[in-house]
């Protein structure tokens, strides 16, 4: 079993579970927040008089997409820039539960598709045409290299042709699409983030995350300062806050906790 990990905020978690199924957001890369995305390469056409290959990051746009997952759930940044500046979450998900590593299914498998982090573009040029563009060497050429900025992220990519995929949006600059895996126990893990105190209301507001949670077992952990350090670590959530809901004075004691730990260097 391999474990991936989201970096969510809040209205993103609630949007995974679905009664039977759970539910993941593929983007096209060209909504990516990096601009050398697809850029790692130069393309080229067999015909050199031909401009034919200046198309087709447009053409991988609209017909691949991809789901960004972390091998890490603990990376501070990550948790800054992607799960709404630690007031969000982060999901570990089972990829293997997810059809994630069905070749039937993916372009690129979340075997197959850890990021190359290179110091440098490649000066190289990849012949590119209406035959090879989905190619699986081509795509990791094209969409798996990313500079050494970005290493921090530990990312892997799943790549789906998008008309294997639900779209979302009739406009193409901001369309996305939607892939809805069979059960709701693809979910194994929520990571709460150090600065959010709302995950009990968001859980009983809305029936199926607190079902999928209690009904699979997922296991849910609190983000907190690793003593001594400049990193997260982690601690077991107490899952009967999801019952019993907690009264005003318990609310007051938690946030007490929390201050005076955070402090404790």
């Amino acid at each position: 079993m391999m474990i991936l990990y989201k970096y969510v905020p809040e209205e993103t978690l609630k949007l995974f579970f679905d009664h039977d199924a759970t539910s993941f957001k593929f983007t096209p890369v060209g909504q990516f927040n990096d601009p050398f995305e697809t850029y790692g390469v130069s393309f080229a056409s067999e015909d050199k008089d031909s401009l034919a290959h200046l198309t087709f990051r447009s053409k991988i746009n609209s017909d691949l997409a991809s789901l960004c997952l972390s091998r890490s759930p603990l990376e501070v940044l990550m948790w800054s820039h992607y799960a709404q500046h630690h007031r969000g979450y982060v999901v570990g998900i089972d990829t293997e539960l997810a059809g994630f590593n069905d070749e039937n299914l993916c372009l690129i498998t979340a075997n197959e598709g850890g990021i190359d982090y290179l110091d440098e573009r490649d000066k190289s040029r990849v012949i590119i045409s209406d035959k090879n563009f989905k190619n699986k060497d081509i795509v990791k050429k094209v969409l798996f290299r990313k500079s050494q900025h970005w290493k921090y992220e530990k990312e892997v990519r799943i790549v789906i042709e998008s008309d294997k995929l639900i779209p979302i949006g009739d406009d193409e600059e901001d369309r996305f699409y939607i892939y809805k895996a069979p059960g709701t126990n693809i979910i194994k893990e929520i990571f709460i983030g150090i600065s959010n105190d709302d995950f009990e209301l968001t859980a009983l507001e809305n029936d199926n995350l607190r079902n999928a949670i209690l009904d699979n077992n997922i296991k849910i952990q609190k983000c907190c300062f690793k003593r001594g350090t400049w990193d997260l670590d982690k601690t077991d959530y107490d899952m009967s806050l999801l019952t019993d809901w907690p009264s005003a004075d318990f609310g007051i004691l938690a946030g007490v906790i929390s201050a005076f730990e955070k402090n404790e260097i």
